[in-house]
C-alpha cells in the first residue's frame, strides 16, 4: 500500500509540474486533454521530429561545398 501511495504521489506531482509548465507557456486555456497529452508524450514526438529535420537541414547547409552540393540541399 505504501508503494502504491508513493507512485500516486509521484504521478500527482508530475501532473502538477506539467500544469505549471503549461501555465508558464502562456497557453490561454489549460485543459485536462492537454495535460494528459503532455504526460503521455503525445506532443513531444511531433516536436522532436520537427527538431530533427531542422537540425538535419542546418547540417546540410553547413556541408554545402564540402560534402554535398547546393542541388542536394535543395532536394531536402
Amino acid at each position: 500500500a505504501r508503494q502504491a501511495n508513493r507512485q500516486l504521489d509521484i504521478i500527482k506531482n508530475r501532473i502538477y509540474e506539467i500544469y505549471q509548465n503549461l501555465l508558464n507557456q502562456d497557453i490561454e486555456i489549460v485543459t485536462a486533454k492537454g495535460i494528459r497529452d503532455e504526460y503521455i508524450g503525445v506532443n513531444k514526438s511531433r516536436k522532436l521530429i520537427l527538431e530533427m529535420f531542422e537540425e538535419h537541414n542546418l547540417t546540410m547547409e553547413r556541408l554545402v561545398g564540402k560534402e554535398f552540393s547546393f542541388r542536394t540541399l535543395q532536394r531536402y
